[in-house]
């Protein structure tokens, strides 16, 4: 895997624009052409949030893994020929159903079988959300550590780094809070704790910058906690109002732009050492984006990721 490459989750573009797993390889190839080098691929897109809410199981994910690896064989295919990396995947969520074990058992067998879908694909990691509870901590914690754990012998198995990510809760009046691994103390412990269980490093974490943005987070000094359990990044722009999941440096709030701390963000990958994917989770930017300006847009993206990768890697003050 190329250190620090230029990377684009799948939702947005993929299926509407560039024919999407019906045509892999001319949507791959074009996005090599227009700047990236990897992709985060949403296979969560095979599963839907409202679905698992009401306690519907998957009839994608209850296939077997021939069945699945054969529907996945022409993506590996196109990823070869086109050059394109998978640098991580984003599981299917909520990952945990408040109420309903046996659709949460369901989920942990399907989060399974994604992580040996990413084993197959040559993914090194996947982000898994953590079970968050605006009135009960105690439970979060108990239920998030009995998830974690579940996945763990997939983890081991398969070689697939599975990320924990922090998440944002909904206060009184949709005013944001901080949700389950938001703390890096909590989320440092949660790591640490699951990795010497395993005996490996099969643990890390997801940093998503526009909910840390969102909980009021310190970016830099997120990062440096964090040093080498920082595995994957969800690189967006908000509002700080609204979990809104723009392209970098589109969004603005009561006359003031830059809200998302770039540069600390730049500042703190540069002082650990970070060398996995600058990975762009913007989905929302293709929504209002014109079918013929789509090209445009994610050349954008990837130009900002150059950017980004640039400045980690001089010697210049950010």
């Amino acid at each position: 895997m190329k250190e620090l490459s230029v990377c684009i989750q799948t939702s947005g573009w993929y299926n509407p624009y560039f024919g999407g797993d019906n045509n892999p390889l001319e949507a791959f190839t074009r996005l090599r052409e227009l700047g990236f080098e990897a992709i985060d691929y949403n296979i969560d897109c095979k599963y839907f949030p409202t679905d698992i809410a009401a306690g519907k199981k998957s009839t994608f994910y209850s296939q077997d893994l021939d069945a699945l690896f054969e529907y996945y064989r022409p993506i590996k295919e196109a990823l070869e020929k086109s050059g394109i990396e998978v640098a991580q995947t984003h599981a299917p969520f909520p990952s945990y159903v408040d109420g309903n074990e046996e659709i949460s058992q369901h989920m942990i067998e399907v989060i399974g079988k994604c992580i040996a879908i990413c084993d197959y694909l040559g993914c090194p990691a996947i982000v898994v959300h953590p079970f968050t509870s605006a009135k009960d901590k105690e439970k979060e914690t108990r239920v998030n550590y009995e998830l974690y754990r579940g996945l763990m012998p997939y983890a081991k198995k398969y070689g697939v780094k599975v990320c924990l990510e922090n998440m944002v809760g909904w206060g009184c009046g949709a005013h944001p809070v901080n949700g389950a691994c938001a703390d890096m103390n909590e989320t440092i412990k949660y790591i640490d704790t699951l990795n010497a269980e395993a005996g490996e490093d099969v643990f890390g974490f997801c940093l998503d910058i526009g909910h840390a943005t969102l909980t009021g987070n310190n970016i830099y000094y997120d990062i440096l906690a964090l040093g080498n359990r920082l595995t994957v990044l969800h690189l967006h722009d908000n509002n700080a109002i609204h979990d809104q999941h723009l392209a970098p440096y589109t969004a603005k709030s009561q006359g003031r732009s830059n809200i998302v701390h770039w540069n600390g963000l730049l500042r703190g990958l540069r002082k650990i050492g970070y060398k996995g994917a600058l990975n762009f989770e913007t989905f929302a930017a293709f929504v209002n984006t014109p079918k013929e300006a789509t090209p445009a847009m994610l050349n954008y993206i990837a130009t900002i990721g150059k950017y980004f990768r640039d400045k980690i890697l001089s010697d210049e003050e950010i």
